[in-house]
């Protein structure tokens, strides 16, 4: 049996919604469909003057480069302040069984197979229920040796593990 009692911190929301869109995100085809774009707004300036299509193309492309960029840091960073449930205290304890998780509005035994896929990163573990949906497990809450028994137990209980 794992026990964890914590309480998030902002930078643990942060960390782990940044790693969430990482994982979301595809960079590099983000990227060529703003060179595309761009480059097409671009050329038709060049070519026929500040028409709507050059001026749309470019303003699009500058657009979708801006919201690149800004993403990652302005929705972690607006999570943990929008969402009250991750402010509260978290008690959750994993055996080979189930899951006892609560919260001071939370009490609830869950199956394993509730969680489909965990991302790992230096900081967190997230532990997926939905496809945009997550439970964050900070790793500074427990010892090493609680968490490598906690991973092994991850590894066996959910099939989609992915660390980084």
């Amino acid at each position: 049996m794992i026990v964890f009692d914590f309480s998030y911190s902002p930078k643990d929301c942060a960390r782990a919604w940044r790693r969430h869109l990482r994982e979301k995100m595809n960079l590099p085809v983000d990227v060529l469909a703003i060179l595309i774009v761009g480059g097409i707004g671009l050329l038709d300036w060049y070519l026929s003057g500040p028409r709507f299509v050059a001026i749309f193309s470019t303003a699009a492309a500058a657009l979708l480069a801006l919201m690149l960029l800004l993403a990652p840091i302005i929705i972690p960073n607006s999570i943990y302040r929008r969402m009250a449930k991750l402010r509260q205290r978290y008690h959750l304890q994993f055996s080979d069984e189930a899951i006892e998780f609560r919260t001071d509005q939370i009490n609830s035994h869950l199956q394993w197979d509730l969680y489909k896929r965990v991302l790992s990163d230096r900081h967190s573990y997230l532990l997926y229920y939905e496809k945009e949906a997550f439970t964050i497990i900070p790793k500074r809450v427990a010892t090493a040796e609680t968490l490598a028994e906690f991973e092994t137990m991850l590894r066996a209980k959910i099939s989609s593990f992915n660390a980084r």
